[in-house]
């Protein structure tokens, strides 16, 4: 697989504005290289790690954990590489949506401009909006000046709707302003904004640490230049730049595809791209970090993150069970590209009822006439085969013998390479679409106490972050889950080579959220959230990007959690259901785990 790595063009030490404390960069590239795999983070390159120092203040700590953050963001929301030309990223930047100013503010930070009346959540994605951002600041940040003087985002409401906000959109940039880019966030304008923005605008502001949130300000368009110089502005915020967009998504690109890029040779100096640059177009100067050179094909399902991250993430089609991961952080030329991402079957496709159609559907067809509908999508058979979930050795494996994982859509485990066992990839779990999303979600059976290990290497191989459970470990006199995480705060289990932390425990009326902290003893830690639910519902799927869900006999509970949650986002940006074409996914990820008992 092609891989991802986070370097960036040589900048010789002398040219910065102030020598940089040569024992921090050391430090910080021995941190980095003490909690990743050596090969991996041999690639993070000595200008990275001062553009992360930069951005706090030489401060190794801090700059560490700002490293973490940003890869960990660029994992959590599927960012593994970006280019230019691929859709839809290609037509977000066309789109002239966000976009890095020429000019600067008076001390010199950067100036970022979001145009909110030009976003459609219902034509594009969080991801690609995301990619678009990371690739042109990823550019901006490759200034000096901006590394040292920081970054103004405004946001522009002008003429905007509310079908133009997005309110968990405007949360993710947010966080990765405040807390998860190599940047120093000087302050937030948000120009023009509507009446009706009053009330997100009140819990918007509860994101934004406290130091941060007094430089937060709403304003009009025509004081804007109480805080910019009028000659940094754009026109229509009664400034007087005529810039072009166009102008600066092209010298990114050219940056992107020049030669000798700083993905093949980080160390190779083109210092004098940018520390030289003078006048309002500064700005422009470039940056690799997140991009991959052109020479070197690449896909959606690479296996690493910022050069550090070894895991290959859920995709079609997955490798071969005796493949693990690439750990070098180096693509073969001569290899094919990895498949494209595919599409989710839960695209709009214009079939469906709106929610006032669904309640007259349901009152006239009755409960048996429900059942009958369910009937029919219940007697087609699977698209796929068992054959991999029925052999003897992993038999063992499964918690029930009906309930069996297709080996179109079952997890892979990396192949143990000191392990005989040739079925060590296996595990009783399935990957489901999600809204617009292909694998967005895993399903997965309550581990025995057998798989305890294979489990906690499926959360560690497939980057989990947040682990939602449907039962109890005991419902009604029988087990339905085996104890597969710490119970008591402060206690440590192993699981094979994985320790497992229980680092504190949260009680609430309906569930139970316990922060875990999962340790590889061969490679380095990761954290996770676990929520345990003391009923069938749970307030975390909403606001979980990355679940698995474990689920007893009644598998339809976590099926139908995972369902609604579609459902509700389909209502949300299409305004229609398409009940059947939910059933068929499901039925399609796993077989009979969709039980009748459940069609109430």
């Amino acid at each position: 697989n092609p891989t991802l790595t986070l370097t960036s063009p040589s900048l010789s030490l002398s040219l910065q504005p102030q020598p940089h404390p040569h024992s921090a960069v050391e430090e910080f590239l021995s941190e980095v290289r003490s909690r990743e795999h050596p090969h991996s983070a041999a690639l993070v390159s000595q200008p990275t790690a001062v553009k992360f120092l930069m951005a706090r203040k030489f401060d190794v700590s801090r700059a560490t954990d700002l490293f973490q953050a940003y890869k960990n963001t660029r994992i959590k929301e599927g960012i593994f590489n970006i280019n230019p030309e691929e859709e839809p990223l290609r037509s977000e930047l066309l789109s002239g949506k966000f976009t890095v100013l020429p000019g600067r503010d008076a001390k010199g930070a950067a100036l970022a401009l979001f145009t909110a009346r030009l976003h459609r959540s219902d034509v594009t994605t969080h991801r690609a909006v995301l990619q678009a951002i990371i690739f042109q600041l990823d550019k901006a940040i490759e200034s000096v000046d901006t590394q040292r003087d920081g970054l103004i985002f405004i946001y522009d409401m002008t003429n905007s709707s509310y079908g133009n906000f997005d309110y968990e959109l405007c949360v993710k940039i947010l966080d990765l302003l405040k807390g998860a880019f190599p940047a120093r966030l000087k302050c937030v304008f948000i120009v023009s904004s509507p009446l009706w923005f009053r009330a997100p605008f009140a819990v918007l502001r509860l994101f934004v640490r406290e130091k941060l949130r007094e430089r937060v300000c709403t304003v009009k368009a025509h004081e804007l230049s109480n805080y910019i110089p009028v000659s940094s502005l754009p026109e229509h915020l009664d400034g007087t730049s005529r810039y072009s967009h166009v102008a600066w998504i092209q010298s990114c690109v050219n940056t992107h595809t020049a030669p000798g890029d700083a993905h093949t040779h980080p160390t190779q100096g083109r210092a004098q791209n940018s520390p030289q640059s003078s006048g309002p177009q500064r700005n422009h100067q470039h940056w690799n970090g997140s991009a991959r050179s052109y020479g070197v094909k690449a896909g959606l399902g690479v296996n690493t993150v910022v050069g550090v991250v070894k895991v290959s993430l859920p995709r079609h089609p997955q490798p071969p069970p005796s493949q693990c991961p690439s750990l070098s952080g180096a693509s073969q030329p001569d290899e094919d590209p990895c498949p494209q991402e595919e599409v989710s079957v839960h695209m709009p496709d214009g079939v469906g009822m709106n929610v006032l159609e669904l309640v007259e559907h349901v009152k006239k067809r009755k409960k048996k006439g429900i059942y009958q509908e369910y009937e029919e999508i219940r007697k087609e058979p699977p698209t796929g085969s068992f054959d991999y979930s029925k052999l003897l050795s992993n038999q063992i494996k499964n918690r029930y013998s009906d309930v069996l994982c297709l080996d179109q859509s079952r997890v892979r485990l990396c192949q143990l390479c000191d392990d005989e066992d040739e079925t060590s990839d296996y595990i009783n779990a399935s990957l489901m679409d999600g809204y617009k999303r292909s694998n967005a979600y895993i399903a997965t059976q309550g581990p025995l106490p057998k798989t305890f290990g294979d489990f906690w290497r499926m959360v560690w191989e497939q980057m989990v972050l947040i682990v939602v459970m449907t039962t109890r470990v005991v419902e009604r006199g029988r087990v339905k889950c085996g104890q597969y995480w710490p119970k008591e705060e402060g206690t440590t289990e192993q699981h094979g080579h994985f320790l497992v932390r229980n680092t504190s425990i949260q009680l609430y009326q309906d569930f139970r959220l316990s922060h875990l902290e999962l340790y590889n003893s061969q490679v380095h830690t990761h954290t996770h959230t676990h929520t345990h639910t003391h009923t069938r519902t749970s307030s975390y799927i909403r606001t979980s990007d990355c679940l698995t869900w474990n689920y007893t006999t009644a598998l339809s509970v976590s099926i139908s959690l995972l369902l609604c949650l579609s459902l509700s986002m389909s209502i949300q940006f299409k305004g229609f259901i398409g009940m059947e074409t939910c059933v068929n996914i499901a039925k399609a990820s796993e077989v009979d785990n969709i039980q009748s008992e459940y069609i109430k």
